[in-house]
């Protein structure tokens, strides 16, 4: 016998001498990945903040309109391109009288690296109606209304106290009630973490 051996594209083997043979099951390798949610609040609403050498602050209900319209939001990392989800498919957004509340369903262990231990949120957004109003002698913009584009996790955002918090996905209930029940502790929690690591780095 010579030359080289060659591979037909025959299948599987069905029967031997006449007699059908059990055929084997093909399954899928078993994915190490557990599901995950990160939720938080992205916006707290009337916490005074700068930004731009402004003070700032969102007046509740101010992304109703986006949330209303089912305008596609993305959810990012810093800002950048790359988008770890959308209401279209994996971001859960609610409004509640303290902020805007969401959930992301982490879909792989690389976008939950991504995330490499940012535990603070921040928005990006367009004005539709902003008040400037005088407090203790300070001009403060109060925005009544804007149009969500995006909320991204990042280290250190412009509204203090916002923060994110990594679940099992099945241990997760309705966001609505998470957030009225969880965040205020998990909102502690992180800001409990972040002091300790300042202290760490003294």
């Amino acid at each position: 016998m010579s030359g080289d051996i060659e591979y037909l594209d025959a299948g599987f083997i069905t029967s031997v001498d006449h007699r059908a043979i059990q055929q084997p099951v093909l399954r899928k390798a078993a994915s190490r990945y557990e599901s995950k949610t990160v939720d938080g609040f992205s916006c707290l609403y009337n916490r005074p903040h700068m930004y731009k050498g402004n003070v700032e602050v969102f007046e509740p209900g101010c992304f109703n309109k986006t949330l209303s319209s089912k305008k596609r939001v993305d959810f990012c990392v810093d800002h950048l391109d790359y988008s770890l989800g959308n209401t279209d498919d994996n971001l859960e957004l609610v409004d509640t009288k303290d902020g805007l509340a969401f959930r992301l369903r982490i879909k792989s262990e690389a976008d939950l690296n991504r995330l490499n231990g940012r535990n603070a949120m921040s928005v990006k957004y367009t004005e539709d109606d902003v008040e400037v109003r005088k407090v203790a002698d300070c001009d403060v913009r109060f925005i009544k209304s804007a149009t969500l584009i995006e909320c991204s996790a990042v280290f250190n955002g412009a509204v203090p106290k916002t923060h994110l918090i990594f679940r099992d996905a099945e241990t997760t209930g309705r966001l609505r009630d998470d957030s009225v029940r969880n965040f205020p502790s998990d909102g502690a929690f992180v800001e409990l973490q972040r002091a300790l690591k300042k202290l760490d780095a003294s």
